[in-house]
């Protein structure tokens, strides 16, 4: 921290505060989880300032300081990537009538790192030693009404296989985030530590499922498109009766991450945020 105190001539006293913690750190590609917060305080006041002024002025601007620390590490709902897939329903108004539309996802990287570099590689395609991962080609397999819209088996593609980059499976991040509301996006898993590929989309809030299931961010665009898929009919298992393909796909890191609102990490719809790649 670099404190510097200036007094101008008039009887202003001008104090900046740079903070540079490392609010969190990683080895892994692609991800630089370092914050710069910047603080300045104009404060009018006499040229000279008795020793009780100086005190209560340093423990003033300590205090602001710390919210500001405060506020930043306690964004927990930063994208810092963005996700895009093009999905085709075949057939959906009649035979050779398919839909096309896309779904844009917001990646919080900040808060699940690991998950979200196994996610953001698989969107665009993984290969590392014979090992080839990709979400393109792949389809929604699983619809449950009023609860989620699954997708991501990368091997099988029915809903039993799956893979990470870090092998069959990694094991899970801290459950910082709660699936409190509809477009969450969050890992699927048949227990604890055995995070793959797969992951669901939520219709509704299920905070039944905090604790079990890994979120990782939010669906920003496509609410509508979501609707339809969740309205498709489906058969005994919870498999659409109708082909639904990832015909492509990809993700990309922000140039500058954004922390959603309240109101946005809430909204079950589109979300207008200004997100520069």
């Amino acid at each position: 921290m670099e404190l510097i105190i200036r007094k101008h001539q008039k009887g202003l006293i001008f104090v900046k505060i740079d903070i540079a913690p490392p609010i969190g750190s990683s080895d892994i590609d692609g991800l630089e989880l370092y914050d710069i917060l910047n603080y300045k305080i104009l404060l009018k006041t006499a040229p000279k300032m008795t020793t009780p002024e100086k005190y209560i002025f340093f423990v003033v601007v300590g205090f602001l300081c710390l919210c500001n620390v405060q506020a930043e590490v306690e964004c927990n709902h930063t994208v810092t990537h963005q996700a895009w897939f093009d999905i085709v329903i075949k057939d959906y108004d009649g035979p050779a009538e398919d839909l096309h539309d896309r779904f844009v996802f917001g990646l919080y990287g900040k808060t699940a790192p690991v998950t979200v570099l196994n996610f953001a590689k698989i969107s665009n395609g993984y290969k590392h030693r014979g090992t080839k991962l990709h979400y393109k080609n792949t389809k929604i397999h699983r619809v449950v009404v009023d609860f989620l819209i699954q997708m991501g088996d990368v091997t099988t593609g029915d809903g039993t296989g799956g893979k990470s980059i870090y092998g069959d499976t990694f094991d899970d991040e801290e459950f910082t985030l709660s699936h409190d509301s509809a477009g969450i996006i969050s890992m699927a898993n048949h227990g604890k530590n055995t995070n793959g590929s797969q992951f669901f989309l939520l219709l509704q809030k299920a905070r039944w499922l905090d604790g079990k299931h890994l979120v990782f961010g939010k669906l920003l665009k496509g609410y509508d498109f979501m609707r339809k898929i969740a309205a498709i009919k489906t058969d005994a298992s919870n498999s659409p009766t109708k082909r639904i393909k990832i015909v492509d796909c990809g993700s990309e890191e922000v140039a500058k991450p954004v922390c959603l609102t309240e109101s946005q990490r809430e909204a079950a719809t589109d979300i207008d945020i200004d997100i520069i790649v």
